[in-house]
């Protein structure tokens, strides 16, 4: 876990200094009446960029637990009574064993 977050830190710190370094080379390279929409169009287009990849990374967690759990659980194998849409962690522990196993290791994509 201390690697992974070390790891995560010093992409988030390089990730951070690259972002001013892009917005300042934007406003530096263009003629000054320029610059105000250069700014803006470099902020829309991150957080557009942002928004797209968070929807396909999402999309495909998504589609991947779905199989994984309809390939390992059979048709009402042990899901407690309410909706299987919502594993709170309330109803992944009051699952059977057998079933828990499953569903915590769909989660962790292993």
């Amino acid at each position: 876990m201390w690697v992974l977050s070390g790891y995560l830190a010093v992409m988030g710190i390089g990730l951070g200094m690259r972002m001013q370094i892009l917005i300042l080379i934007t406003q530096n390279s263009l003629p000054i009446w320029e610059v105000g929409t250069a700014t803006v169009s470099n902020n829309y287009f991150r957080q557009i960029g942002a928004s797209l990849g968070s929807a396909v990374v999402g999309s495909l967690f998504v589609a991947r637990l779905t199989g994984q759990l309809g390939d390992r659980i059979p048709a009402g194998g042990g899901v407690a009574a309410g909706s299987s849409n919502s594993f709170t962690p309330a109803v992944v522990r009051a699952l059977p064993e057998a079933v828990r196993t499953v569903v915590v290791g769909a989660y962790s994509m292993r």
